[in-house]
């Protein structure tokens, strides 16, 4: 019996930096045009293309965008195999080959290059594969050690080795692309000098950057003063490279900052905010993060503290925010308190992976000819209509509110808690907390939303 061929449904993924399109013409077009004539002899369905332009075969998986993407269409069941030019193109990486690769086959999908042949089913295949893969990887490792030296080469030289977007606060580069300097920016120096001057005085980011503000309506973050201030380019030293660029300030000042430093430096690492993320404040959406005011941990708008672009000036002491959660929470609509699991709505997504099981059992059985061409199409076309019905239900339906059963001796256990595990049972059931400042009463400045 001749077996009938389903459609296989494929993705495109082409990836080229830069520097490789101007050297060896590996072109996006070029590319897009060659997997396309293979998938079309192939007989192939093109349902998407992934496109990572200007992306290195060194650029973190985390930066490679349409690969994440990919990712997650692959989880969801978009397509069944993804075509990419050559190996080199998809990784030159062998551990992050062997990490996506887990993930594509739990999804059942495969890869396919037009213009390279592997056979991953045998072992003198996988070995091959790997070989390619860590030459590439050589091939990757050399042209960095060649970049880093022609830039380590670049700043003995005293070259710039970005450009202006990215320069420092007060700096910008000029030049010809083979000569580029960092020079200082006279638009935004002022500011640069303004801010050294007022950290001397008042030995605070945060009152700085309010300052910053008023007097040059700039914005800027305590972070950024903060990097700003650490930052040895400001004395004309970069990577050791002395006289790299004009100063603003002397090597003396810059030690005479760092000594400064330590003494505003508060750290928070050994207090707990039960309420972090959570808290928001209804004038502007911002995040009110915790801050240690006179002894007490406490919240305030971040937009507010920072910029004053906020009209909340209040603070929220945890404690109080604290009595209110124990004295209301019990009350909310949807919480009640008796011993018991938390009920849950209609799980779509085990159907689903329920149906999609039995398609690959059909699969199977009509490759090994336990089942006839009639029976496989008819028994296929109503799986994939429940399938389909399924996700339907799926997109429209709003999953109940979950009842949020405590135990009764919910106030007690509580209380033994510290205030990590604390924090954890709160985000557990609240999805965030709303502050309204303009409210009289506490009580009437606290909405808490429930996930």
């Amino acid at each position: 019996m001749k077996s009938v061929k389903k459609i296989i449904r494929v993705v495109l993924y082409i990836r080229v930096s830069t520097e490789e399109q101007v050297r060896h013409g590996y072109s996006i077009e070029s590319q897009l045009k060659r997997l396309k004539e293979y998938c079309k002899l192939h007989g192939y369905k093109i349902v998407a293309i992934y496109i990572d332009a200007g992306k290195s075969a060194r650029t973190k998986l985390s930066q490679r965008k349409e690969l994440l993407r990919l990712l997650n269409d692959a989880q969801e069941g978009k397509f069944d195999r993804v075509v990419f030019w050559k190996l080199d193109r998809w990784f030159r990486n062998v551990s992050d080959y062997y990490a996506i690769n887990s993930i594509l086959e739990k999804c059942n999908v495969d890869w396919e290059c037009s213009d390279e042949k592997f056979n991953t089913t045998t072992s003198n295949g996988r070995l091959y594969l790997n070989i390619k893969l860590s030459i590439g990887q050589n091939e990757s490792d050399v042209d960095s050690d060649r970049i880093k030296f022609i830039f380590s080469q670049m700043i003995k030289d005293k070259k710039a080795i970005w450009g202006t977007n990215n320069c420092p606060l007060g700096y910008k580069v000029v030049g010809s692309k083979k000569n580029k300097r960092v020079i200082k920016d006279k638009r935004t120096s002022d500011i640069v000098e303004f801010i050294f001057k007022t950290y001397v005085i008042n030995n605070s980011y945060r009152k700085t950057a309010f300052l910053v503000q008023n007097k040059f309506d700039y914005i800027i973050t305590s972070d950024t003063i903060k990097k700003m201030l650490k930052n040895t380019l400001y004395y004309g030293v970069y990577r050791g490279v002395e006289g790299y660029c004009e100063p603003y300030i002397t090597k003396e000042k810059f030690d005479y900052i760092q000594n400064l430093l330590p003494k505003n430096n508060k750290q928070n690492k050994n207090r707990d905010y039960i309420f972090s993320g959570l808290i928001v404040c209804k004038h502007c959406g911002c995040k009110m993060s915790g801050t240690f005011t006179k002894n007490k941990k406490c919240y305030r708008c971040g937009k507010y503290k920072n910029y004053r672009t906020c009209t909340n000036s209040k603070i929220i002491p945890e404690s109080r925010l604290e009595e209110y959660l124990l004295t209301e929470f019990p009350h909310l609509k949807r919480v009640s308190m008796q011993e018991s699991e938390i009920e849950e709505g209609i799980d779509f997504d085990k159907k689903l992976k329920q149906l999609n099981v039995k398609l690959d059992r059909l699969n199977e059985m009509y490759l090994n000819d336990r089942i006839n061409r009639e029976s496989y199409y008819k028994k296929y076309d109503e799986t994939k209509v429940q399938i389909n019905d399924l996700e339907k239900q799926k997109k429209k339906s709003k999953k109940p509110k979950e009842i949020i059963k405590l135990n009764v001796n919910f106030y007690k256990l509580y209380n033994k808690l510290d205030d990590e595990h604390k924090r954890s049972f709160i985000n557990k059931y609240i999805d965030y907390i709303e502050y309204d400042s303009e409210k009289d009463l506490f009580d009437e400045r606290i909405n808490i939303i429930l996930k």
